[in-house]
């Protein structure tokens, strides 16, 4: 069944804030016909950070990475985390905890934490206009 996914620039629109994103594995070039695809529905880190965030009762949700004007490319299991970023808040706190060490280097080298600034997803605005993609 197909599944709509948004961009993380237009939750970050949407959301009318900055937002946080989390990428899993190597960065791979999706043009690269030869290089391994990410099993993201089997990773045990995904696995196990979408189940944290459900224990937390921290909504989220699937989402692309930021949009591109050019196109776009393969899902590769990125998740939008649906809290404000705030470190000093008890839920983002225990989040950064589980994925960061005191200095702010990932734990494990196969996920990655992003933000999206509001002001960066700005810069793609134009994407919500209607018939946006019918232009290309």
């Amino acid at each position: 069944m197909p599944m709509f996914i948004e961009h993380i620039d237009a939750i970050a629109r949407s959301r009318q804030r900055d937002v946080l994103m989390v990428t899993f594995g190597p960065r791979i070039d999706p043009t690269d016909e030869e290089a391994p695809r990410l099993d993201w529905e089997h990773l045990p880190q995904r696995i196990g950070l979408t189940q944290f965030l459900d224990q937390e009762g921290v909504i989220w949700q699937c989402c692309g990475p930021m949009r591109s004007d050019n196109g776009f490319g393969p899902y590769e299991g990125q998740i939008h985390i649906d809290i404000a970023y705030d470190p000093a808040e008890p839920r983002c706190r225990r989040i950064l905890d589980r994925l960061e060490h005191p200095d702010g280097r990932m734990k494990d080298p196969m996920v990655s934490l992003w933000l999206m600034t509001l002001d960066l997803a700005m810069r793609n605005a134009h994407h919500d206009e209607p018939g946006f993609c019918n232009s290309w």
